[in-house]
């Protein structure tokens, strides 16, 4: 239904662009599929998914280098918060006092309470640069290495969009000039029986045939003109799917180059042997493989420590007035820098067995990567056996539509031979024309057939 859809938009735009605008393109079916690479929207999209995974490796990459941040605060302390100590200074002022006779023995000690106190100033800044560099990261080595594998994932996914585009523009480039090539025919057809027609229609006013004679050539006639009506559309509407698939401009007049009879006039060699690796998706299979056994490293890599070193260099303020804090030199500057230097390692300890069952996970998914992978070799063994007999039959076929063809062709050369010399009928000829129309639709169907039967083969071996 997609593609019913994307023919008739692009038939009916093609309608409507101005015969003015038009240019001509002539190419091989080759140069169609070259065009298609460069200018298929699909394709262009590929491209910029590749930059985009590039742009990651970067990001991943620049995780390693130094992390430099700087930063500055300031807080007006609006109300700022007591800390309750122990009350240490009356005991001992009493017992001072004691000692010295100030206070007779007698008095009491009192016993010791908590009072609060304030710590800071209404008005607090401080501003600073840190720096961190990561030293030691497991993790982080193997994320590096599996961006860099998802880049080469894209890479294969890209020549997956290729592979299917190049299948796609062949087959519509086939479609398209064998469609022209029928309409070539019909066109010779209907020429050869407006003769025969006019002919008849002399024969019949000098009184040699009768009047039915004319009627059955009429009939004959009005149905090859609707039979080449609609395979005119069918031409437009190919051409119109082509250049939409190859992101050519609808108003191009397209032409291919390639001669139909050179395409199917050898028979296909099927000797080749499958190479698995010349398919981009067994390609693609095993850069997942790749990146799920970085997953289970990573995953293992979570027993290991991590060390980072760190360096802080800044300054802070405090005033209990706003103006003060800008002093940096004198007796009253507020400001006071600090630095600091040190190394930070984290040494896993327990996390509940969530790493063992991460690498449990990570190995299922790895068997299930190679197990897809195991399958994806059985399905192309199995799709070229199939291309392979595929490819046989229809050149078989297509060699019997061939004889067919010159064997109708015959009768109707005779048919009309012995028509004219007054030795067969009329209706042996409309028999006969509508017998060779028959068997030029089937040689047509058959050429066809055969030639997709060569790109699903190219395509089984990986050869597109």
């Amino acid at each position: 239904m997609k593609l019913k859809k994307i023919i008739f938009v692009a038939f009916w735009a093609s309608m409507y662009v101005l015969p003015s605008m038009a240019q001509t393109e002539k190419l091989s079916i080759a140069q169609c599929v070259e065009y298609a690479l460069k200018n298929n929207n699909g394709m262009k999209n590929s491209a910029l998914d590749q930059q985009r995974a590039q742009a990651q490796v970067n990001q991943i990459k620049g995780v390693g280098l130094p992390q430099i941040t700087g930063s500055v605060d300031l807080n007006f302390n609006i109300g700022i918060p007591s800390q309750f100590l122990p009350d240490f200074i009356s005991p001992a002022v009493y017992g001072v006092l004691l000692r010295e006779g100030v206070l007779p023995p007698t008095t009491p000690i009192p016993a010791a309470g908590i009072f609060p106190a304030q710590f800071g100033t209404n008005y607090s800044a401080a501003a600073g640069l840190a720096l961190s560099q990561i030293i030691f990261s497991p993790s982080y080595l193997i994320g590096l290495k599996a961006a860099k594998e998802s880049k080469n994932l894209y890479q294969n996914q890209t020549n997956i969009s290729a592979f299917n585009l190049k299948e796609t523009v062949q087959k519509a480039a086939l479609g398209y000039i064998v469609a022209q090539k029928r309409q070539q025919i019909l066109v010779a057809n209907l020429d050869r029986l407006k003769e025969a027609l006019r002919q008849t229609e002399g024969y019949y006013k000098a009184g040699f045939v009768e009047k039915i004679d004319v009627d059955r050539l009429t009939v004959t006639q009005n149905n090859l003109l609707v039979e080449a009506q609609n395979v005119a559309q069918l031409v437009a509407l190919a051409g119109a799917a082509l250049k939409y698939t190859m992101g050519m401009p609808l108003a191009t007049e397209l032409v291919i180059t390639d001669d139909l009879d050179q395409l199917t006039a050898a028979a296909p060699e099927l000797n080749e042997t499958l190479n698995v690796e010349k398919r981009p998706e067994y390609q693609t299979a095993n850069s997942g493989k790749t990146l799920q056994e970085l997953s289970l490293r990573n995953a293992k890599a979570a027993y290991l420590p991590n060390l980072v070193g760190f360096a802080t260099v800044g300054a802070n303020a405090g005033a209990n007035e706003f103006g003060r804090l800008k002093n940096f030199t004198g007796t009253n500057k507020s400001w006071f820098g600090y630095q600091i230097v040190g190394f930070k390692l984290a040494v896993p300890v327990f996390n509940g067995f969530q790493t063992k069952y991460k690498i449990q996970e990570a190995k299922i998914d790895l068997q299930k990567t190679q197990n897809t992978i195991n399958d994806l070799g059985q399905v192309f063994e199995l799709q070229t056996t199939q291309a392979k007999t595929n490819l046989k039959a229809s050149y078989e076929r297509l060699a019997i539509q061939k004889q067919n063809l010159a064997l109708a062709q015959e009768v109707l050369r005779v048919s009309q031979i012995k028509y004219k010399e007054g030795l067969g009928s009329n209706l042996e000829v409309v028999s006969a024309e509508a017998s060779l129309k028959e068997t030029q639709t089937n040689y047509f169907v058959a050429m066809y057939e055969f030639l997709v039967a060569k790109v699903d083969y190219n395509k089984a071996l990986g050869n597109l």
